[in-house]
């Protein structure tokens, strides 16, 4: 239920295991930026979500690995998909972290589908958590509102639909299809 990102601490078994976990619990359906970093001097793990960092742990040692890099397998099962890993042989910053995930820099920060049936919410499937809400009786009809299929039916007197909080900076360039 939660992001982990975990660190054997020799290369015997049985072995025991440090890590650091985020504060925010992972969302079926949704692309999260994670990042976990490790500093060997300070022996400090970091796990960033979204660019934003969520959890430390100190006193973290672990130890020298020389064997495969491996994502996944039977000691380690993933379940879910992957995009655009990156490996660093250096502890990136934080903010170098933020940039991996920052909107502003990588692309889109909403998109809404408007499929979802009824008085809302419709769903945000940029990863940026800005889902819609309905005001006022917009909605979307389960045919015709769209061009083939479903899509946000609006009065044209005082329905909208609108995110909870700022979904972008409009005193930079923007585009909004």
């Amino acid at each position: 239920g939660v992001w982990r990102m975990t660190m054997p601490e020799t290369d015997t078994s049985p072995t025991t295991y440090q890590h650091v976990s985020a504060t925010s619990p992972p969302r079926a359906k949704v692309w999260t930026h994670v990042a976990g970093t490790y500093d060997s001097a300070s022996k400090t793990a970091r796990i960033y979500v979204n660019g934003v960092l969520e959890g430390t742990a100190t006193g973290v040692t672990v130890f020298k690995g020389n064997g495969k890099l491996r994502i996944g397998g039977t000691s380690w099962p993933l379940q879910g998909s992957l995009a655009e890993v990156q490996v660093w042989n250096r502890m990136i910053t934080a903010t170098e972290v933020f940039n991996l995930a920052d909107p502003v820099q990588v692309g889109r920060v909403a998109e809404w589908r408007l499929e979802e049936v009824g008085p809302g919410p419709a769903f945000d499937g940029s990863g940026m958590l800005h889902d819609l809400t309905f005001f006022n009786g917009a909605v979307i009809p389960p045919s015709g509102a769209g061009r083939s299929g479903t899509g946000l039916r609006l009065d044209g007197i005082d329905d909208y639909a609108g995110p909870s909080g700022p979904v972008l900076r409009t005193d930079q360039s923007l585009t909004v299809s």
